[in-house]
């Protein structure tokens, strides 16, 4: 049997909730980013002029990217620091998302969209585990029970906003990430 061992911190009220707060904006950004994509996607096919093969790997390439590369981040973090590996998977992801929404055809946007399943990915690997570091344990559960409406939110609210935003423009699925 193995006993885990959290270990209780002594941080500020003020940095805990901080990193909540950041964490769920990750957390927010990239949930809201697949969910508004959905709806956009039959307007995406007829502007790009492409197929359902070609408009679905932007769908999977996106996935499978943060699939793959969430754990390695994740050992990544515990070596050079998980702040910081946040803070660059933000800008990586931002840039990404910027890139999508100026993409030319299917093939850019695939790409771009691996750049920014990248940056996701980072986030989707530190996010949780900021928050159980800033966090006693005592208080956990609240933070995580937040953390978790956070992303149940964005879920339900993912495709409103992507129908809204494909009414305007399908490009501004991907820049209201910037």
């Amino acid at each position: 049997m193995h006993i885990v061992n959290i270990k209780q911190n002594n941080t500020p009220d003020s940095y805990k909730w901080t990193a909540l707060s950041v964490a769920s904006l990750g957390m927010l950004v990239g949930i809201l980013n697949a969910s508004t994509l959905i709806i956009a996607l039959p307007t995406m096919m007829v502007k790009l002029n492409t197929d359902l093969f070609g408009i679905m790997w932007v769908l999977i390439s996106y996935t499978l990217l943060i699939t793959i590369l969430a754990p390695a981040w994740g050992r990544l973090a515990d070596i050079y620091g998980r702040k910081k590996l946040y803070v660059y998977g933000l800008a990586v992801f931002t840039i990404g998302s910027l890139l999508c929404g100026f993409s030319a055809n299917i093939n850019q946007l695939i790409a771009f969209r691996v750049v920014q399943a990248v940056g996701g990915s980072m986030l989707v690997a530190n996010g949780t585990i900021i928050v159980t570091d800033a966090f006693k344990r005592n208080e956990l559960g609240k933070a995580m029970g937040i953390l978790s409406m956070v992303m149940a939110a964005a879920f339900v609210v993912g495709p409103i906003l992507g129908g809204f935003l494909t009414l305007i423009d399908w490009r501004l699925n991907f820049l209201f990430n910037v």
